[in-house]
């Protein structure tokens, strides 16, 4: 998955439980849609991209570099702890709200193209939640 600074889901993909967490990583990357800035046109790719020690391959934060993106990855094979938890809490959070649907908690669904479509689903909900608490919060104010 692929979220903003807020954890908000912009890209999710999903992949069988024996692919590593970086191969899918590069092409999730090139599909990821623009993200509209404050000011100017909508970004391509993001400023920085924060990761476990899953993604910390050589040539995965090479690729990374080569696309403009600035690289908070662990390095593999480097001591305890990675020093993101201040940083990654937000994708973590992202994650366990997509685990609060109690259908995504298990895989029940024979293929992967319906596991994909319930996991899309969640992060509507949540990118739809999200505007609503925004639209309340600004009513108030």
């Amino acid at each position: 998955m692929i979220s903003d600074a807020a954890g908000i889901p912009l890209l999710v993909c999903t992949t069988p439980a024996n692919v590593r967490d970086e191969q899918p990583l590069l092409a999730m990357l090139d599909a990821m849609p623009a993200v509209r800035m404050p000011r100017g046109r909508p970004r391509r790719k993001p400023g920085r991209l924060v990761g476990d020690r899953g993604y910390g391959f050589k040539a995965t934060i090479a690729e990374v570099v080569q696309r403009r993106i600035g690289p908070l990855l662990a390095r593999r094979g480097s001591g305890h702890g990675s020093g993101m938890g201040r940083v990654r809490y937000v994708i973590e959070r992202t994650l366990s709200w997509i685990g609060n649907y109690r259908r995504i908690k298990l895989c029940y669904e024979r293929t992967g193209a319906h596991w994909q479509a319930f996991n899309e689903l969640a992060a509507c909900l949540i990118c739809a939640n999200r505007v609503e608490t925004l639209k309340q919060e600004q009513s108030i104010a």
